[in-house]
């Protein structure tokens, strides 16, 4: 619901994104200053470090805060349906800022990675900030890809006081071409500008609408696959117990995006038959059984918060008893 955040009558004037917006712009958005910081100046400092990107962070989460702020606004005179829609809309832009935030986090990781390999304009020493700045970004991509986690994580972590920046064009290239694993582009990111003519150069994923030799009949079959990286999150989670995270991506959707709003197609509402009566008298009857009261389809979001039946049994055996339940 889009009413959500009001305390008393008192706050009824008070708009909760403003409180939001504060955090990101700090007492200070100068890149450059020194008496006061925020998320905001550092995603500036990043984007001054790159070219050729397809819009700047901060502009596009300023559009998207100023859309939040007029949406929670006007919330108060729709009707509890219509707030409950509006709610689910304002989540997915806050979801889209998210997504937007990670940007700057790659391009520093980038910058201080390139920087630690020997390619700054001066002598410098970046290691441990290449070390944080990679323990923030690398998560991101073990979810899609292990083999490219341990890659980087074993290099440029474990056995960073051995590194080798003759290692630096693998490292990049492996960077680049998970980035969708993280939810953003290659154009989102831009050419770092201490890029030289034997950088790899980052490709958006394959924009053929062939899928091993299959021809899907429209675009929309293409998001449609990003639902194995749904999957993959959230069974991720669940590891690593941040249940509530798994479960909101079970429910609101992560990586299938709805070209028509800022919301995504989340697991939960593709469950059901849409077209098929028979199919669809079969769910029926698993769903709603006439000597139980029991909702089989809870099954899958019981195995993900570790409630009822897998309230004992461990993260890992949640994992896979979701990922059954998902199949099924």
């Amino acid at each position: 619901n889009c009413r959500y955040g009001y305390v008393d009558e008192s706050s009824e004037g008070f708009n909760r994104v403003d409180f939001a917006a504060a955090f990101w712009f700090g007492s200070e958005q100068d890149a450059d200053s020194t008496e006061g910081w925020s998320l905001y100046s550092w995603a500036k400092k990043a984007e001054e470090e790159y070219i050729g990107q397809s819009a700047g962070v901060n502009d596009g989460i300023i559009d998207l805060l100023g859309n939040m702020q007029r949406a929670f606004n006007d919330c108060r005179a729709l009707s509890d349906g219509e707030q409950e829609t509006r709610g689910i809309k304002m989540k997915g832009m806050a979801d889209e800022i998210a997504r937007m935030m990670t940007v700057p986090l790659v391009q520093h990781f980038i910058h201080n990675l390139a920087e630690e390999s020997g390619m700054a304009t001066e002598e410098s020493d970046e290691r441990n900030r290449m070390v944080l700045y990679a323990l923030g970004v690398l998560p991101f991509i073990s979810i899609c890809d292990e083999d490219s986690y341990d890659f980087l994580y074993y290099d440029l972590v474990s056995r960073i006081d051995s590194y080798n920046s003759s290692d630096f064009t693998d490292h990049i290239e492996t960077i680049y071409s998970r980035l969708e694993c993280l939810g953003i582009t290659c154009d989102m990111v831009g050419e770092s500008i201490l890029a030289s003519e034997n950088w790899p150069k980052c490709k958006p994923p394959s924009a053929t609408t062939e899928i091993a030799g299959y021809s899907p009949t429209t675009d929309a079959s293409l998001q449609m696959l990003k639902f194995d990286l749904d999957i993959g999150t959230i069974l991720a989670f669940i590891v690593m117990e941040a249940n509530n995270a798994a479960l909101d991506i079970y429910e609101n959707g992560r990586n299938v995006k709805d070209d028509y709003s800022y919301t995504y197609v989340p697991l939960n509402d593709v469950k059901e038959p849409q077209d098929y009566p028979e199919s669809s008298e079969v769910y029926q009857a698993f769903t709603n059984p006439t000597n139980s009261d029991v909702d089989y389809t809870l099954v899958t979001k019981n195995a993900i918060m570790g409630k009822e039946a897998f309230l004992w049994s461990s993260p890992l055996q949640n994992s896979a008893a979701a990922s059954l339940a998902i199949a099924t």
